[in-house]
C-alpha cells in the first residue's frame, strides 16, 4: 500500500493508493484508489502555482517598465534643457530679441549675476535680458557651450558649462555659466542666469 500526502494553499487531504503486482511481474498490473479526485487536486495546485508566478512576473514587468520610463524621460527632459540653453545663447549674438526673451521667464526671484575676468561683480537687472537696446546684443561672436551637467527635479532644474566665445576679431572669452530654469505650460523656461568670466593661466 501506497501512501500519498498533498499539501497545498487549499488542501491537506490524503489519498490511498492499493497497488497489486502479478506473480510473474514487478509491474503494477492495477490500481485501485479514487486517482480522479488526486488528480484534480493536483491540477488545481499546479494552476495556482503557475497564477502565483505570472502575477510575480507581471510586478517585476511592472517595476522595470516603470524604470524605463522614468530614465527616458529624464534624457528627454535635458535633451529639451540644452537645446533652450543653446537657442538662448545663439539668438543673444545674433541679436535676435524676440527669439532670446522667448527662452526666459521672468518672476519676481529672477537674478542674473556676473562676474568678470578682472573680478568685477554685477547684478544685471532682468529687464535687459528681455528687452535689450541693440548696442549690447547681437556681435555676431560664437560661442561653443560644452561640458553640460544638468539636475532635474520636477518641473525645477538647473545646468551648469563651460563656454567659449569668439569674437569677429579673434578674441577668446572663457566663462563658467549656470542657468535656473522651470517647466512653464510644458516648455523649460530660464529663470535665473550666473556667468562667471576668467582668464586662462
Amino acid at each position: 500500500m501506497l501512501i500519498v500526502k498533498l499539501s497545498g494553499q487549499d488542501t491537506n487531504r490524503q489519498f490511498t493508493l492499493v497497488v497489486r503486482a502479478t506473480p510473474t511481474s514487478s509491474r503494477f498490473a492495477s490500481v485501485s484508489t479514487d486517482c480522479a479526485d488526486m488528480w484534480q487536486v493536483c491540477f488545481k495546485l499546479y494552476l495556482t502555482n503557475i497564477h502565483q508566478k505570472m502575477k510575480q512576473f507581471s510586478l517585476t514587468f511592472l517595476i522595470g517598465s516603470i524604470i524605463l520610463i522614468s530614465c527616458n524621460k529624464k534624457i528627454d527632459e535635458t535633451s529639451a534643457i540644452k537645446a533652450v540653453i543653446e537657442r538662448e545663447t545663439a539668438t543673444w549674438r545674433l541679436g535676435d530679441i524676440k527669439g532670446h526673451s522667448a527662452c526666459w521667464h521672468i518672476e519676481p526671484y529672477t537674478r542674473i549675476l556676473v562676474s568678470t575676468a578682472d573680478g568685477l561683480t554685477l547684478d544685471i537687472p532682468p529687464n535687459i535680458i528681455i528687452n535689450p537696446t541693440p548696442d549690447i546684443m547681437g556681435d555676431k561672436s560664437v560661442s561653443v557651450n560644452t561640458n553640460y551637467k544638468i539636475s532635474v527635479n520636477c518641473n525645477s532644474a538647473w545646468s551648469s558649462h563651460n563656454q567659449e566665445t569668439t569674437a569677429t576679431d579673434g578674441t577668446k572669452l572663457y566663462s563658467y555659466e549656470m542657468r535656473m530654469l522651470e517647466k512653464i505650460n510644458g516648455e523649460w523656461k530660464i529663470v535665473g542666469e550666473s556667468v562667471h568670466h576668467y582668464k586662462l593661466k
